[in-house]
This record gives C-alpha cells, structure tokens and sequence, in this order.
C-alpha cells in the first residue's frame, strides 16, 4: 500500500537540505543511488540530523499510522540520488530486504521529492491499485511477501527483485509517480516498487525516511523524541 502525503515539505527546508548536499559534493561522489552516511548519528558534527529534524517536523505530523507506535523511531533516513544516465532500479519488496530487521513487519518509507520527480529523471514508480488514502495507514504492513529472486547481474543496486511470471504481471500497472518538489509519498514494506532510468541531463534528488515501531529495536538511527529535542 501506498499514500500520497497531502502537504509538501516547506520549500525552506527541502532548500536547505540541498544546499548542504551541494556543499558536500555528495552527487559528484561514486557512492550509487543511496547515500547511507548523510545522515548519521556517530559525528555530530557531521551528522546533518538538523536537517532532518527539519524535513521530519514537516512529515511526521501528517502520519496519522505512526502515532499507533508506542516507541516510534526512524531506522534509517537516506539520500536517493540517481546520476545522469543510471539505469532501473528492479521491481522489488522493501520486505525481502527487512525482514531481518523485525519479524513482524512495522517499517514503512516516506520518499521525498528534492526536485520535480518525472519518469524522465527516474522517478518512483508504484501501482495505482495499490494507492490508498492517508487516513488508511493503519492498514500498512498487511500484505504478503512475494517470491524475489537474486540476480547477480542486477542493474539499480537491487540483486533480490521479483519473480516471474509475477513481477511482469505487476509491471504493466506500475506507472511513475509524478511529484513536485517537496512532496512526498508513503508506502509500507509490501508493496512493490521501483524507479526508472535517468535519462535527464543532471542528477536525480531524492530522500526517503524510514520509521518504525522501536519497542523491541536495539539499532535505529534515532528516537522521534530525541530527534525533537536535537540541537546541533
């Protein structure tokens, strides 16, 4: 399941995030699409987690599923950036990644446009059929892992995608997600997924948070609360 979140992240605070990423050269760097270090919590000084507690206080709130937590924390928070010319990234469940993260499952993924997202520059792409409203969060994380197969060879930084003939069922649904800058999508660790090639002449910016129930965690990136109280 996925939703579309109804407010954008202010413009101020998406156009702070990429003057810092801008400054730390982070789309000139051979890291791939993720860029798993920007946002740490082992150098303070270097952890960028002001920023995030500014994207965060725009989002959160609008997470009606996230207030059910009874210790809500983000497990990680990620830059997406797609360089020019990347191919695909494969049709997969954010699950077969996860699942030894928690057994039961509680992850889900809010993905932020840094810029107008196209099917041009690679953007997310999801079933329409499986689009619900905000308000349904509480049914995230109910669906069923499918069969993934591991691809060696797999372009996009994904090896485990989805197997045929299934995943080439879901791929005539799956359509590109269109998003201005600073609007931002959910989606829970079921629901298949994947981005298209960059075929624009710059980099493709983009960021997902990922939260989770904390109760039972002993690694995550920050507690909600103690992102709250942050100061740097």
């Amino acid at each position: 399941m996925w939703c579309k979140l109804p407010k954008r992240v202010s413009e101020e605070h998406v156009d702070a995030l990429v003057t810092r990423i801008m400054k730390n050269e982070c789309i000139s760097r051979k890291d791939g699409l993720f860029n798993k270090k920007f946002f740490s919590n082992y150098t303070p000084a270097q952890s960028n987690l002001d920023l995030l507690k500014l994207i965060h206080s725009d989002v959160w709130p609008q997470l009606s599923y996230g207030s059910t937590f009874e210790l809500p924390v983000i497990d990680h928070a990620t830059l997406l950036i797609k360089k020019r010319n990347s191919v695909a990234t494969g049709l997969h469940q954010d699950r077969v990644y996860w699942i030894n993260k928690e057994q039961t499952a509680t992850l889900f993924s809010v993905w932020i446009a840094l810029e107008d997202m196209t099917y041009e520059n690679g953007g997310i792409m999801l079933s329409e059929g499986t689009r619900s409203e905000i308000v349904d969060m509480n049914q995230f994380n109910t669906g069923l892992l499918h069969e993934h197969t591991n691809v060696k060879t797999s372009l996009g930084e994904f090896p485990l995608v989805m197997a045929n003939p299934l995943a080439s069922r879901l791929k005539q649904s799956i359509r590109c997600v269109e998003l201005k800058k600073g609007e931002a999508i959910a989606f829970d660790s079921f629901e298949p997924h994947m981005s298209g090639k960059n075929i624009q002449s710059s980099p493709r910016l983009a960021m997902k948070i990922t939260y989770c129930e904390g109760k039972k965690r002993s690694k995550y990136l920050i507690k909600i609360g103690q992102l709250r109280d942050y100061k740097n």
